[in-house]
């Protein structure tokens, strides 16, 4: 009854010997039917393609993203990240709940007189209580090393 609803197969399959037992087996086995051995994988055309395709893929995968991120480090850095990476540091350190922080993502960052940064902004946290509150800052920060994110940082809270 199976064999009803199979496909007959006119053509006669390719066979290819066993390199252990050298026994005739079929071209697409994976194992020989008389010694059980494994057998090596066939390299067709279409696997060959297959297999430089994907490959080419990979190193153009990979050339590509080398390039963004050497240009990305070779970008001067900002002293206004520093200042506002450091004053976010500073501020979650005073607070009840620093996980709970968050901050807008535009602050107010001016450059003082004597070369340090003023940062004004705002988090909203939660209190003691779970409550989420908002509360102005000032921060005063001078940018030691901007690569490293080095800074001394003060800073005071409004309410």
């Amino acid at each position: 009854m199976f064999k009803l609803f199979t496909k007959k197969n006119d053509k006669p399959q390719k066979e290819r010997k066993c390199p252990k037992c050298l026994g005739e087996v079929p071209s697409g086995a994976t194992k020989c039917k008389h010694c059980g051995s494994k057998l090596p994988l066939e390299l067709t055309k279409s696997n060959v393609i297959a297999t430089v395709i994907v490959i080419f893929f990979v190193i153009w995968a990979v050339v590509s993203c080398s390039k963004s991120v050497d240009e990305a480090a070779k970008q001067p850095k900002d002293p206004k990240d520093t200042a506002r990476t450091c004053a976010k540091y500073e501020v979650k350190a005073m607070l009840k709940s620093p996980k709970s922080a968050e901050f807008p993502w535009d602050m107010n960052i001016n450059m003082t007189e004597d070369g340090k940064y003023a940062v004004l902004s705002y988090v909203d946290s939660q209190n003691s209580f779970g409550a989420m509150l908002r509360t102005n800052f000032l921060c005063t920060v001078k940018v030691l090393d901007v690569d490293n994110f080095k800074c001394e940082t003060k800073c005071i809270f409004n309410e």
